[in-house]
């Protein structure tokens, strides 16, 4: 009974999310003209705009889009199912992996995880790849259980292959479950089937090298993303050439917001503590496959990041975003070892501190899971903007698109478009840009100012270009609407 009301709690908020119906943020808009735009072939060559996604992902949200045209959620829709999809995964995985009175507390953080509530209604992968995670963690244990035949081998060989497709962060969770079996192998002296467990990499392996070259490697060949990335501090640092103080302020920071960002618990110390109970509670009772399978993903993604191959980040240029997406794959282990951490410490303490350590550890998901009820998650409410502006707008009206509005409005356009002829002019970041943006604008009766700032920077450009339209004497407000993230201003430079 316990189980069905959690699992009915996690849905229902995951569902409630999704049928609030958000408009397309910038990524999820990049991703969104890509994938209308393109047939099932077309998908297989490199993303424009600097995106990129499991080609499996792509072809189901194509598929959505067939079957229910190409709007919010339809493209929403395969994150959605596979989130639904991921509670029922995390609670047989609970139930293999921890003790029988940590399943519920695991299962209910899980459940109202605000990072895996948001982003099972967000148009981007990183859903399905906590999916993906807890199917491989299930088979794992298969394979560390029972003496596998052959055609067995080739069907885990198949599903691993095939789960990259699906999801990149997999090929971390796979190489963990290899290393793993291997080393646990060897410490409790039972036989490697080296054949056995080849095939299975073997099949792996060629598809993650088909994969890294068709997607992969398109989006880590541009030296401007890198530097990029880099220097939004995305990379962990590598301690062999960089500043040892950098580099352990940037250690502890990270592993210190982890639990919260995108493990969305909320003190990181408690977090930490228990996970470190939960690990040596697995230790103690002979589990140590477990903890390796759930922890080792966590260090090869980290070393992939100092190879500056993957991002390993708990940081968000974006408040209302749920942050350390690319680490989202891992909450599934940080939660398992803190509901285990929480079983550990239950006979150790006495029972008030055991009460009060599990209310403090729910308060926060709680608090945040109720805050979101009530008020659903809206970051650029750009959808009625651009609505607006095509309902008011006459034909021959200009549209001066802010430069992190193009791709939204290539989309939404296309919702609202009608018979009138609106030229858009692609602003460019940067004041200097602003101001011959506007200079060129000057002797037209009707242009429309489109913004979306929900990023600092954003804003401050938006009051830059404001204050200087406004502070030409020749220039004549004549409409204006303004929602949370977005806002439109329609002037008269005609005199100027």
């Amino acid at each position: 009974m316990t189980t069905a009301v959690i699992l009915l709690i996690g849905a229902t908020l995951r569902i409630y999310q999704f049928i609030f119906n958000r408009p397309l943020w910038l990524d999820e808009a990049m991703l969104a003209v890509n994938v209308i735009d393109r047939s099932y072939i077309d998908l297989l060559e490199p993303l424009d705009a600097r995106q990129n996604a499991p080609i499996l992902f792509l072809f189901l949200v194509r598929t959505s889009i067939n079957l229910f045209g190409p709007n919010e959620y339809a493209l929403r829709l395969p994150t959605l199912v596979f989130g639904l999809i991921s509670l029922w995964l995390f609670y047989l995985v609970s139930k293999k992996y921890n003790s029988p009175r940590a399943v519920p507390y695991a299962l209910l953080l899980f459940a109202i995880s605000n990072s895996l509530v948001y982003y099972s209604s967000e148009f981007k992968q990183y859903s399905i790849d906590v999916s993906v995670t807890l199917f491989i963690y299930i088979l794992a244990l298969k394979l560390y259980e029972k003496k596998i035949s052959y055609p067995w081998a080739f069907l885990y060989g198949f599903v691993g292959a095939l789960s990259l497709w699906l999801s990149f962060p997999a090929i971390f969770v796979l190489a963990s479950v290899g290393f793993s079996l291997i080393l646990c192998s060897l410490l409790e002296r039972k036989k490697i089937y080296f054949i056995k467990y080849g095939i299975i990499a073997f099949l792996i392996l060629i598809s993650f090298l088909l994969i890294f070259y068709l997607v992969i490697n398109n989006s880590l060949g541009s030296d401007g993303q890198l530097a990029a990335w880099a220097r939004k501090g995305f990379f962990a640092p590598n301690p062999l050439n960089s500043s040892p103080k950098d580099t352990l302020r940037w250690y502890l920071d990270t592993f210190k917001n982890i639990f919260i960002n995108p493990g969305s618990l909320g003190v990181y110390g408690l977090s930490w503590v228990l996970f470190i109970c939960g690990c040596t509670q697995k230790i103690v009772q002979q589990k140590r496959f477990q903890v390796f399978v759930l922890v080792l993903p966590i260090v090869l993604a980290l070393i992939a990041s100092i190879l500056q191959k993957y991002t390993f980040t708990t940081s968000s240029s974006l408040d209302y975003i749920s942050r350390g997406r690319s680490l989202l794959f891992i909450v599934p282990s940080l939660l398992l070892l803190v509901a285990e951490g929480v079983d550990y410490l239950k006979k150790r303490v006495h029972k008030f501190v055991y009460i009060v350590i599990v209310f403090v550890l729910f308060l926060n998901p709680v608090l945040i899971g109720l805050k979101n009820l009530k008020d659903p998650i809206v970051g650029e409410n750009i959808r009625p903007v651009i609505e607006y502006i095509a309902d008011k707008s006459k034909s021959n009206d200009k549209v001066y698109l802010f430069y992190r509005t193009k791709h939204q409005f290539n989309y939404y356009q296309r919702r609202f478009q009608n018979s009138k002829n609106l030229e858009t002019i692609r602003g460019v970041a940067g004041k200097n840009s602003f101001v011959q943006d506007i200079e060129n604008l000057r002797g037209n009766s009707r242009v429309w100012f489109l913004f979306s700032y929900t990023l600092e920077r954003s804003l401050k450009d938006k009051e830059f270009t404001l204050d200087y339209i406004q502070s030409l004497e020749c220039s004549l407000e004549l409409d204006r609407l303004e929602k949370k993230g977005a806002s439109t201003y329609l002037y008269d430079l005609s005199r100027c």
